[in-house]
């Protein structure tokens, strides 16, 4: 399928007998337009693809995790000191082949969820190997590719999902949707609030005073 970027959330860190033949299968796609993913260990080493792959690519980017203390990831970290994320280098990928898309400022991004996992379409890639997936539903499309059985990289809840891990896959294509609509989740700056509460607060004590204690709370 004429697909537009196929970005891989597979971690594909050791060589392999079969490395040749996929990188000649990733140099043959049209602008060799396929994203790897690499992943910072734990002891702080960066994981990369093996390099004939990562030489056959237009891009890698780390697939990395950053939820917050009740477990739920909110933000996405659009690049560290080794590499930008696995939707940010596709979002560069597209802005390179396609059409430019601007990347919010800063190092971390608001996610925009747009639901419960169980409402949102995909296809299994046996189904396509297969040709069970009408070429129509791929066309033009950015398709990420990835695991959705139980493995470390599902350790994701989301604000729609959060007594069941989600596929750490649908993270990057969320985040990759939110660049290219440009609605990613703009918090106000928490000065803006304390400037607001100052403000307001000698308003709302001038209103109150004379008033009675009933009145005051009424």
């Amino acid at each position: 399928a004429e697909t537009r970027i196929v970005a891989l959330d597979i971690l594909m860190t050791d060589d392999s007998p079969e490395d040749e033949a996929l990188s000649q299968a990733m140099l043959a796609y049209q602008n060799n337009a396929v994203v790897l993913a690499g992943a910072t260990s734990v002891g702080g080493r960066f994981l990369k693809p093996s390099q004939i792959l990562l030489d056959s690519s237009v891009a890698s980017g780390h697939i990395n995790q950053e939820p917050d203390i009740d477990g739920i990831t909110r933000r996405h970290i659009l690049y560290t000191s080794h590499n930008d994320s696995l939707a940010s280098a596709t979002a560069k990928a597209y802005s390179l082949t396609i059409d430019l898309i601007n990347l919010p400022p800063g190092q971390l991004m608001n996610i925009n969820w747009p639901g419960d996992i169980n409402n949102v379409a995909y296809a299994s890639f046996i189904d396509i190997l297969n040709g069970n997936v009408p070429v129509e539903q791929l066309k033009d499309k950015v398709v990420f590719v990835g695991s959705t059985a139980t493995a470390q990289d599902q350790q994701l809840r989301t604000p729609f999902n959060k007594n069941a891990p989600v596929w750490g896959v649908y993270s990057h294509a969320v985040v990759m949707h939110n660049l290219l609509e440009q609605n990613w989740l703009n918090v106000p700056d928490k000065r803006w609030g304390i400037l607001a509460i100052l403000l307001a607060g000698p308003l709302i004590s001038w209103g109150l005073e004379g008033r009675s204690l009933l009145g005051q709370v009424a």
